[in-house]
């Protein structure tokens, strides 16, 4: 399975690096600030860091572990 994360905090890092280690390909990882996108693929060894929603690639899943305030923004932006 190909999945994207949106959001790389704690959360999203144990989710991605529990999906790596199942098996799964992690895509992209989505933070407005690039750097910390490119951080967290550094950690994880996988997928490639955007700062750019129109830059997800499809994927089988996506996780948003964005903080809940940008919640909304994000999910109106994503449709």
């Amino acid at each position: 399975m190909y999945f994207n994360l949106i959001g790389p905090g704690r959360l999203g890092k144990a989710l991605a690096q529990s999906f790596i280690h199942a098996g799964h390909t992690l895509l992209c990882v989505y933070h407005p600030n690039l750097e910390r996108a490119q951080q967290t693929t550094d950690m994880l060894g996988q997928g490639k860091p955007i700062n750019a929603l129109a830059s997800l690639p499809k994927a089988d899943l996506t996780f948003l572990t964005c903080p809940d305030d940008v919640m909304p923004s994000l999910i109106e932006t994503l449709a």
